[in-house]
Order: C-alpha cells, then structure tokens, then sequence
C-alpha cells in the first residue's frame, strides 16, 4: 500500500520515488517463492537471519529488506555481497561519527539539507513545508532519518578530509609536483608470448597426462531430449466473446491511458526569454520569433524542420513535438491558445484546427509559436483497434488456461503410473493427438544449449528457461505472452567421461592450453637471461648508441611521471614500476597479460623552479584534495578492516576445493 501511494506520488513529481522505495520504505519480511503452482514449495524468510557480522554487530535480513525492499530471493547470493557491503559499512561510519559526537543535527540543518536534495520541496531554494507535507507522515520520517544520517556521515568524513588537507606543507607539495613532473628517458625491450611459441615441442604423452589430470573439465555434460506443445495466443482470439457493450465498456476504461480522449498531440516552437529580462533583450527575443513565424507561414519548410532549427526548447531535436496532453498540463497562457476559455476558466474543449498555427505567445519560458497536430480518433472510427484491444488478453488468458488444462491432464495421467519418467512421452503424445495439438522435439541438448530446431527465442537457453525437476512442466508462458509452451522429457542422455582417443576438441584445447604455459615460461626465462645481460653491458665502456643496438632496445618517447608511457607492453604497470626509480637503473621483467617489459631510465629531468611557480597555485589546491580524498580513504578502510566483517549464507562467497 505504502509502495503503491509513493508510486503514484513520484509520477506526480518526480525522482524522489528512488529514495524513498529505496531507502526510506519497510515492507514486510514475508516473501513466497514458487508461486503457488504445481511442485512449489512456500518460502518464508525469516527477518532476524543474521547474513553478516562486523565489529559485535549484526547485519539481519530485516534490515537489509528494509534498505533495499525490492530484494527478491532470487537476489539473495554472493552476487550482492558488494550491496550488502556498502550498507555495513555506511553503518560503521554513521556510528563513528556518532562516537565522535558528530550526531546532533539541528532542525535547520535538517531542512536545508532536504531543499537542497529535493528541489520538489523547495521554492526559491528554500525548503517548503506546505509542499513537503503533502506526501504521507510515514515517508517524511524516513527520509528524514535517510537525510539525517546522511549529514553526521558527511561531518565524518569532511572531518577526516580536512584533517588531510590541513598536513600537507609548502614543501610536499613542491617535492609532489617535481615527482610528478620529472620527464623520464628510457629505453625499453619488450617479449611477447607468441614469439616463443614456435619452439614449443609437445608429445602425446604430455597432452595425455594433461587429459587424465583434469579429465573432470571436460566430462560430456548429461544432454536432454524434451518433447514440445506450444499454445499460440492468436489462435485463441476468435474463442473470445465479444459483443459492442463490452468495447464500449473497456473504451470508456481505458479512453485516457490507452487512446488519448480528452487530449491533444501538440507541437511548438521556442524562443527562451530569462525571467526579469531586460527591455532590449526581450525586444530582440520578440523580433527573433517573429522571424521564425514568419518562415512558417512561407510554408517552404515544414513546421517540424524549422522547429528542429531554431526552437531553444529539448523538443527540438523531436521538430517540437509535444505529444499528447490535456488541458491543465501546461502553463495557462500556453493552454488559452488551444482550449476554449469560458467564464474565466480554461475548459478541455478545443478552439484550434488540427494543422492551425498560433500566433505567437508568451509565457514564463518565453516566446512560442504552437500548432495543433492531431486530436483523438473517434470511437466509431477506433472501434475495429479497440475491439483487438479487448480481445487480446482476454485470448492470452484462454491460451494460459488451455497450456494449464493440457499440463495438468498429462501430469495426473503420469502420476498414476509406477514409472512417471518412462511413461511420459507416450501418454504426452497420445493426449496431444486427442487434443490436436501438434508435438515438435529437440535434438539432443545441454542445459545452457540453444535449441536451433525450436524458432522461439523463449527456449534460447535451456538452463535458465526449462524446469525438468517434473516429468511434465506446468505451462510455461513465453514470448511476451503470445505463446504458452507445455515440454515432457523425452530421453535424457547421462553424463559421461570422454575417452582420450575420440577426443579430439579436448586434445585441441589442450594443446594450445600446453602451448601458452611453455610459451610463457620460455619468455620469462629469455627475459631474466635479458636482464642479467643488459646490466652487464651496461657496466663496459661501448658507446651507448651502440649498447642500444645490440641489445635491441627501443626509444620510449620521454614522458612524464604522472603519464603512461607509449610503446610497451603495458604502460600502467611499467609507470608504477617506474616510481622512485634513479638514472641508470635496469627495471624488470615487468610481467603483464601476455609480455613482459624490461626498461632502462637514460634520464629523469626535473622541472624547474619557474615551471613549479607558474602551476603553484592550481597544484596546491589540486593536491590538498587528493591527500584530503587520499585521507579518508585510508581512515575509512582501516576503520573497515578494524570491524572484521563476515558474511554468512546466502550472501558468503562460495570455497570451491581444489580437484587433486
């Protein structure tokens, strides 16, 4: 109920609806999964499940629920183990900061802070109570709880980031900026994995070996042959009884959201003009959109290219194209221009003719030129679209209750029998050919196979589409409703251990991952060799041109230490290797992906003190943040690690043990 009123509050509003589904919204800790039908089972989540601990607290499913109420069992896995991560730890420094005595917030606080989040409660950027209590007792409390606890964690960390800020000195900023600004020099060799796969030698032997070792990774996975009566919704249409009181009726329900009575399909053209403008810049706005108006009326370009050329509003880029909407919805002297005015007050009947041009128009947002588009179609001409309308769900719900009726048919007649699984695929065939409903079967699949021979893209993927715990499924509803599918398991093939000798994919697969490995351990051990010889080298007397040559080096175009360097392997790694390293020194192997890095600093120039002077400011501020940021960090993850957080089923990483 109290998800269903914020819903219809946030499609008045707007993007408050997030915050308070997500944040401010209990919902109850009940939840069944199954849905009730054949073979399912009802799950009750207990609220008071503990699924984390950290620092002598708990984290209980009833908390998490009330964070995040749109949780679904489904959701429950390691998978959110990172959501459920950020709401302990927003916990631990909401209670620091409490410690801290940084938990006292003053109503006026309080309000400003919701101003200037939501400007839906505010007027002039100050907070609007007659606005804010129009939305429910129960979601002010919570949001402001959400908002409260939001400012004492921001105190927090603003603390701590001052803090940051506040130690760094003249002198570290200057040895950061020199740091960060020397330009390097270096020479580089790189090897690459591939260049040594051509002396890699394999035997039988090895690949065999391999095979045995690890024979579970490629076990031929147990296939499935599944039998197949699909229900076509458009086959079901002409069962629908329909009759021209019953589209009348569902015309008049749905008049509104369904086929725009009362509404007008609009468009308009735009010349903004500033609130409180002044005289000559509202005098050239005026003479700008009577330019425009002019264009239209020339009637050599349609209202939509003009729209798209000079309209200063977003439905510009659309030829100004407003949709559809009723009277009420736009600014009054926007709405006198279409809708009759009577007795002062503006009604819903329309005084423009569908193609007409207004004259030109001023409101808040500034000048405008609108056309009428299109009204609504009549009913007697909608009649034919509103009827399909009607019967379509009404035949989606004969096709649902056919596949059920078939489904549960076959099921009982299975269950009677000693064998389900034997007996299924004769008895689901049989009750096909009573009922003329045609069979189609599957080759033989994995679940997670696609299934070519069925075109539907609702058996794309078996694992995640079939359900084969019974020997009959219930009717499964497919396809965005137009299909409704009924399977029997026709054969199922066992899982079975491959032979090396018919093998062949396995053995491909194994070769090539043989290959990588020696490839990769023959170029680490060319570059450890390298290594060793480049600071030989380096220690005799040859030129250095010719040093470079020999040892086929490379010139890494010079680049600074807050950059990456262009032309290796991986410049990331090799930058972070590069950090506090001195002239003449032999960095690597630098091991990344698929190669590996070996580099010689020629030359580290700093900049100079005139360089520093000219960026002294901007640096300092930039740099004050970064330690600020940099501090919190650190303060944070040590607070964090302090408070051994665990985690519990379902949300615990799965261990998997090691095959020996």
């Amino acid at each position: 109920m109290i998800i269903s009123k914020v819903n219809n509050y946030i499609h008045k509003h707007g993007k408050i609806t997030a915050v308070f589904i997500l944040a401010v919204i209990a919902i109850p800790f009940v939840f069944m999964t199954g849905g009730g039908g054949r073979g399912s089972s009802a799950k009750t989540i207990d609220p008071d499940q503990v699924i984390a601990t950290f620092g002598g607290n708990d984290m209980t499913l009833g908390k998490l629920m009330q964070a995040y109420p749109r949780l679904r069992p489904s959701d429950f896995s390691p998978k959110f183990q990172p959501m459920l991560k950020m709401l302990i730890e927003q916990q631990i420094t909401l209670d620091t900061a409490k410690d801290l005595k940084l938990g006292e917030v003053s109503k006026e606080d309080l309000v400003a802070d919701i101003a200037k989040s939501y400007p839906n409660f505010a007027t002039d950027g100050k907070f609007d109570y007659d606005k804010y209590s129009k939305i429910p007792a129960e979601n002010r409390s919570g949001l402001e709880t959400f908002i409260e606890e939001k400012i004492i964690r921001e105190r927090l960390t603003n603390k701590i980031t001052m803090q940051g800020e506040a130690s760094v000195t003249d002198d570290k900023v200057k040895a950061a900026f020199q740091k960060e600004n020397s330009t390097l020099n270096i020479f580089a060799r790189t090897f690459k994995e591939h260049q040594f796969a051509k002396d890699v030698k394999l035997t039988d032997e090895e690949v065999k070996a391999y095979f045995t070792k690890n024979i579970e990774d490629y076990r031929i996975k147990e296939q499935k042959i599944i039998n197949i009566v699909t229900f076509n919704k458009n086959s079901f249409m002409k069962e629908v009884k329909v009759n021209d009181e019953l589209v009348k009726a569902f015309y008049e329900e749905n008049k509104e959201a369904k086929y725009n009575f009362g509404k007008v399909n609009a468009s308009h053209i735009l010349v903004k003009l500033a609130k409180g403008a002044d005289k000559k810049t509202t005098a050239a706005a005026k003479a700008k959109i009577d330019k425009i108006l002019a264009e239209v009326k020339a009637g050599k370009k349609t209202f939509a290219e003009i729209a798209k050329k000079s309209s200063e509003g977003p439905s510009g880029k659309s030829g100004g194209s407003l949709g559809w909407f009723a009277q009420g919805r736009m600014v009054p002297e926007f709405d006198k221009v279409i809708f009759v005015e009577k007795d002062g007050k503006i009604t819903s009947d329309v005084k423009m003719k569908i193609g007409e041009v207004s004259t030109v128009v001023k409101t808040q947002f500034g000048f405008h030129i609108v056309k009428l588009d299109k009204l609504p179609t009549p009913f007697k001409t909608l009649k034919a679209k509103v009827t399909l309308d009607y019967k379509l769900p009404q035949a989606k719900i004969l096709m649902e209750k056919a596949a059920y009726k078939f489904a549960d048919t076959v099921y009982s007649q299975v269950m009677e029998t000693t064998s389900p699984y034997t007996t299924a695929p004769k008895l689901f065939k049989d009750a096909a050919k009573v009922s003329k409903l045609t069979v189609t079967q599957s080759k033989a699949f994995s679940n997670g196979d696609s299934i070519p021979q069925i075109t539907s893209q609702f058996f794309e993927k078996a694992s995640t589409k079939l359900d084969f715990t019974n020997p009959v499924s219930e009717g499964i509803i497919g396809d965005g409703g137009k299909q409704a599918y009924v399977i029997s398991i026709e054969k199922v093939i066992e899982s079975t251990l491959p032979k090396f000798e018919t093998a062949t994919k396995a053995k491909a697969d194994i070769k090539k991952i043989l290959t990588d490995k020696k490839s990769k351990e023959l170029m680490a051990a060319a570059a450890d060799k390298y290594v060793a010889e480049l600071k030989t080298a380096l220690k005799t007397k040859i030129a250095f041109e010719q040093l470079v040559k020999n040892q086929k080096l490379k010139t890494i175009k010079p680049f600074k230490a807050n950059e990456n360097p262009q032309g290796l392997n991986a410049a990331v790694p090799v930058k972070r290797e590069l950090t506090d390293q001195k002239v003449g020194a032999v960095v690597g192997p630098i091991k990344a992906g698929k190669g590996i890095d070996v580099v010689y600093v020629k030359n580290i120039t700093k900049p100079t003190d005139k360089d520093f002077e000219a960026k002294k400011n901007t640096y300092s501020k930039q740099y004050k943040t970064e330690q600020g940021q940099k501090a919190w960090n650190d303060y944070k993850a040590d607070l964090i690690e302090k408070q051994d957080i665990k985690f519990f089923a379902p949300f615990a990483e799965e261990v998997k043990e090691e095959v020996k």
